[in-house]
Parts: C-alpha cells; structure tokens; sequence
C-alpha cells in the first residue's frame, strides 16, 4: 500500500502546479492522474495567456521547473493518505462523486482549429461575445487559432470507449463562419487541423474558478480547486494558494469569493 501526505487527484497544469507548490514546501506529495499529464484541457487548450484579467488581487509567477519522479503503468493500488486535494478538471464532479459530495461544475467541450500561415494581421487576442462567442489570434507563424465560437467539440456517449472529446463537421462549419464574420479576410484562408478538448465552466459571472476545504467531508480533509475558463492562465497562482490552504489552512490571497461554500450555497 503506498501512503503519502497529500494526494493530487489530477495531473493537469493546475493540478501540477499544486504539487510543486507543495512539494517546494517539503510535503510529501502523491499526484496520480488516469491518463498522460496535461491530456485533457490543459493540452487541448489553445495556449492563451489571459494577462488582461480584470481580477487586479490575481498574479501569476510561472513556474520554470521540475522535482517530479513520473512513475507509469497500471496504477491499480490502495493509497493512504492524510489529505486529499481533487484538481480533475471536467472529471471533477465524477470525483466527488466518489465521496458522495456534488458541485456545480458542468463540463464543455471546447474546438479548436488552425489556418495555414498567413501575412501579419492580427496583434491582439481576439474575443468576440456576439451571438456566438469566439476567441481568436494569431500565432509567431503567421497561423491562425481559432477557438470555439459558442459550437463545441463532441462527447462521446460512452466516455469508457473514449477519454477524448471528437471534432465534429457541423461545429467545424459554424466556428469558421463566426470567425469570418469578425475577421472577413479569414474567408479564403485554409484550414489545416483542429481538436478538441474537455474545459469546465463555473459559471457565467465566474471565470477564476473555486478553491477551498469541503467541510461536508467530515473528519477527512479534502480540498477542491476547479479553474473556470482562465484555467490555463490561472493555474499557477491558483496551485500556489491551494498550497497555502492544505499547509497552513489560509491563503496569502483573499480568496472568499471564489469559495468552496459560496459554490455549494448556489447549487
């Protein structure tokens, strides 16, 4: 039986950057994750840094290295562990599940989808909330990202058959048109590749997230951190305050309305 401080349910960034955070600290720290690390939504996102966050008390310092030991295989074994800290993304609710306890987390699935290169036209992120919302730059190499536009990738029914979310032709279709009504010189340029990925959302007025002790587990100590649609970007602070709430029990930053009982009092 393996035993260990605090286990990390989930291996994506946000998941990684919580047990470095600990591990930095001297914890001994498991993280475990069903697939490959960042797999899901932390690699079928389109990389995009949302650095004008109007959330002023949040800032990201990076993180450049690794102390991880990565060991692959079945993983099939009973883990003790003192505490358990759940980052798994849109398989949170699943997770919980597992200790009775629910949220109000609901998995989308995101599409994504690349042009061939082009001349330098766009500078900036691009987000238009119009009748379909639509985020889209434009790479160093000239080629396009594409994300979203309100038409998502594909579930599939049977998640046991397939961990991952399919590009469908339909959303393919309507994301382009989108993005050629806000960009029209878009209309000719080919496209070369696109997937998809499963994201989760908090909500519509909450775009950082929850992090926070769920008190409804009793006498065990679990903490659920759920990123909403800056997960990408926020992974890393939000990893370092997890890290504060396990070790010290408060946060360096506040925290409060982003709470774990704010989440549970709107379900």
């Amino acid at each position: 039986m393996d035993s260990t401080d605090v286990l990390i349910v989930g291996g994506g960034v946000l998941g990684c950057a919580t047990a470095y955070c600990l591990a930095c600290r001297g914890v001994d720290v498991l993280l475990i994750e069903r697939g490959a690390l960042n797999r899901e939504a932390s690699g079928a996102n389109a990389g995009t840094l949302h650095m004008q966050i109007p959330a002023f008390h949040f800032r990201s310092q990076y993180l450049e290295s690794s102390i991880f030991a990565q060991r692959q295989g079945d993983f099939r074994t009973t883990i003790r562990a003192k505490r358990i800290v759940v980052v798994a993304g849109a398989q949170t609710r699943q997770v919980m599940g597992l200790f009775g306890l629910d949220l109000p987390i609901l998995p989308h699935p995101l599409q994504v989808m690349v042009t061939v290169p082009q001349a330098p036209l766009l500078r900036h992120l691009l987000q238009h909330a119009g009748s379909r919302h639509l985020s889209l730059r434009q790479t160093q190499s000239g080629t396009f990202l594409l994300i979203g536009g309100g038409w998502p990738g594909f579930e599939p029914a049977d998640r046991r058959s397939s961990s991952r979310v399919e590009v469908t032709y339909r959303s393919l279709l309507a994301n382009a048109a989108v993005a050629i009504d806000v960009v029209p010189a878009l209309s000719d340029v080919p496209l070369i590749r696109a997937w998809a990925g499963m994201t989760s959302s908090t909500g519509r007025w909450n775009r950082v997230g929850f992090i926070g002790e769920d008190r409804r587990a009793g006498q065990r100590k679990l903490f659920v951190v759920v990123a909403g649609g800056w997960g990408f970007t926020l992974s890393p602070v939000l990893g370092r305050l997890a890290a504060e709430l396990v070790v010290e029990g408060s946060a360096s930053l506040d925290i409060e309305p982003f709470s774990l009982e704010r989440a549970v009092a709107r379900m």
